[in-house]
């Protein structure tokens, strides 16, 4: 009985983590929505992260505060922005994922 939940268990988190891949592969960006930022919190790099700047952006057509990390910080980026123009793409089976970025009115692009 042991042997068999330890089986269900991994086999459970394999399926979880190919699903997981599989919802990003090959996306391309749909829409592009500039969002007003709310707040910005720089982030410390970690051993899952590079760091960078966290982005509170208001999103009402999907609810409301969400949160973008943007890895490459810029000096248009620590200005504290007031809107935010990212490039979207919806995952194939949930969520949506930020492709590019730039702030409206200066000359500043990147990847988040």
């Amino acid at each position: 009985g042991l042997l068999g939940a330890w089986v269900t268990v991994w086999s459970w988190g394999a399926v979880s983590q190919w699903q997981n891949h599989a919802n990003r592969l090959h996306l391309s960006p749909t829409q592009t929505e500039t969002l007003r930022v709310v707040g910005m919190q720089m982030a410390k790099p970690t051993n899952r992260s590079l760091g960078g700047a966290k982005m509170y952006v208001d999103w009402p057509a999907q609810g409301g505060l969400h949160t973008v990390l943007i890895e490459d910080v810029t000096e248009a980026l620590l200005r504290e922005p007031r809107y935010l123009s990212l490039a979207l793409a919806p995952g194939r089976s949930h969520g949506w994922y930020v492709l590019g970025w730039s702030v409206p009115g200066a000359d500043t692009k990147g990847q988040p």
